[in-house]
């Protein structure tokens, strides 16, 4: 990215790199930067915007960039909603600012409605980075949920006497009838019920032992809530199957799994989804808001900081010898090519 202005002009800034963990620019994100240049530019009067067309279908979608300028307070929207490919579309942008606000938009535009609809928050959606709900966190949960939903679909369907006869199965045929979707219907519920709390709860606990300022609602003390609670419904719903499963016949059993499937499937689709949507729509939750004004002296002193460390290191040109190729756009020549190695 290169920022130009009235009376300069940026150098090109590198996004997403370093990057090991490919958690900057992924899709439905919102990512922060801090840029330096060497004098003010001004009033920004283009943004260019392009990328290296790296991987086997290099593609992007920028959704809108908003540029702050800390030392004056003035801010610059540059509405995109442009793909960048190098197959369809093209790889680099150049960008003018939007006129007017970026919060003046109708109620139930398309910008809302993907943010509504967006998988962030799901409990379910293992490649969305959270970092008061991590992925040893967000697994635990998803565990005691499948764990729970097997106990409960079992309780619901028939509990085994334990005794010789539970081996003469009570269902001829394998065959899934309405109360047995009723039933995935009340252990979705009763399984969702119980864990959204507890996933939630995480979120809004700070991280033991952070060396950072956390914004959070409560204490540590529902973290060590949650991981009791889910260490017990994992403990109880483990030894209950393992003592239960030997005596469930084999349709029977078959049964079972199938209204399992359907009860996860069903609690996965419809009711997190709902719930995400209505957080979304009504309460507007948002774990984390970076406040860059307020924090604008705590982002100096460790800006500051680390330009002395890494101008020790590697002098005051850094590590921009070593970019010089990805600071400026493709050619033709460099897109044909990379187009040709694509295609076949």
């Amino acid at each position: 990215m290169k920022l130009i202005g009235e009376d300069n002009i940026s150098q090109p800034h590198v996004l997403n790199y370093p990057d090991p963990q490919s958690l900057i620019l992924q899709r439905f994100g919102k990512d922060l930067f801090i840029l330096k240049t060497q004098h003010h530019l001004r009033n920004i009067t283009n943004n260019e915007l392009w990328f290296d067309c790296v991987g086997q279908n290099p593609s992007w979608f920028c959704r809108d960039i908003t540029v702050l300028d800390l030392q004056k307070h003035t801010e610059w929207y540059f509405h995109v909603r442009k793909k960048v490919s190098l197959i369809r579309g093209s790889t680099d942008l150049e960008l003018k600012p939007t006129h007017g606000n970026k919060q003046e938009s109708k109620v139930f535009s398309a910008a809302k409605c993907r943010f509504i609809l967006s998988p962030k928050h799901h409990n379910w959606y293992l490649w969305e980075h959270e970092p008061t709900f991590s992925y040893l966190k967000k697994l635990t949960v998803i565990l005691s949920n499948l764990l729970t939903n097997y106990a409960l679909v079992l309780i619901f369907i028939g509990l085994p006497r334990f005794e010789m006869r539970d081996g003469l199965d009570e269902r001829r045929h394998y065959r899934v009838n309405v109360f047995d979707i009723y039933v995935a219907l009340l252990s979705s519920f009763v399984t969702f019920m119980v864990h959204i709390p507890v996933a939630w709860f995480f979120r809004f606990s700070p991280i033991q032992f952070s060396h950072y300022e956390q914004d959070v609602k409560l204490t540590f003390r529902y973290t060590q809530a949650c991981w009791y609670i889910l260490i017990s419904m994992i403990t109880v719903s483990t030894a209950f199957l393992t003592m239960s499963r030997f005596w469930v016949p084999h349709i029977k059993s078959l049964v079972w799994l199938t209204i399992c499937a359907i009860s996860v499937t069903f609690g996965v689709i419809v009711y997190e989804s709902i719930f995400v949507c209505i957080a979304k729509f009504f309460y507007r939750f948002h774990i984390v808001e970076y406040n860059v004004r307020q924090k604008f002296a705590d982002i100096r002193t460790v800006i500051e900081g680390q330009r002395r460390y890494l101008f020790s290191r590697f002098g005051e040109q850094l590590l921009r010898p070593y970019f010089e190729n990805f600071y400026r756009p493709l050619r033709k020549r460099q897109i044909k090519s990379k187009t040709m190695t694509i295609l076949h």
